[in-house]
């Protein structure tokens, strides 16, 4: 890096002034982003102030973020997505950081309130059997409400519309209807070609 560091971008859970004060900027994740759109407004709010008085340029900072999709227009097939295995156990383990967070949203998480994968995730101590039951109990809807973006090109539009009005400055946008069926390749391209269209303007 020759005379100069690496860019150090944090993500939430460090305090915002403390990014704003000393590091290169924010990667969230907008789906999990702790308080959701108004928390992402109050959090790069507080970073840009916290650089201004400490006589950093709060331009200089990189606000970036990872949505995840499950983009169709076709509301059926997204319920087929939606209903798909591996998307099931993706919310299961990381929709939220604890199981108890699932009722605020009307749901139930199959592996008990107290569950987060970032402190019982032990692969090593997996039962499949376990893992399997809880899978099966987690509905699509939980799948489409807290694990991912999820609707037509337009509706996931307007979502991350609204973090790039807050000051989102990139998007690493991760396809996950595609990870789980291939054979929507060709739709897929289409889909994020609109997309992109609709977020650059």
């Amino acid at each position: 890096y020759g005379a100069k560091p690496p860019k150090i971008i944090c993500a939430p859970g460090l305090p915002p002034e403390i990014m704003g004060r000393y590091s290169d900027g924010m990667l969230t994740n907008t789906k999990r982003h702790p308080g959701g759109l108004e928390g992402f407004k109050k959090d790069v709010k507080a970073m840009r102030a916290a650089a201004e008085a400490a006589g950093r340029n709060p331009d200089d900072l990189i606000v970036t973020a990872c949505p995840q999709i499950v983009m169709h227009d076709d509301p059926a097939e997204l319920r087929r997505l939606c209903d798909q295995r591996a998307l099931k156990f993706v919310t299961m383990q990381t929709a939220k950081e604890r199981g108890s967070m699932w009722k605020e949203f009307g749901f139930e998480h199959p592996l008990g309130e107290e569950y987060g994968y970032a402190r019982k995730l032990k692969p090593e101590q997996i039962d499949p059997e376990v893992i399997n039951a809880a899978i099966a109990k987690v509905p699509p809807e939980a799948v489409a409400k807290l694990g991912f973006h999820t609707g037509s090109v337009d509706q996931i539009a307007d979502e991350l519309q609204g973090f790039i009005d807050a000051g989102l400055d990139y998007l690493g946008i991760v396809d996950y209807g595609l990870w789980v069926d291939h054979s929507l390749a060709k739709v897929s391209a289409e889909n994020h070609k609109r997309l992109i269209a609709k977020l650059q303007g």
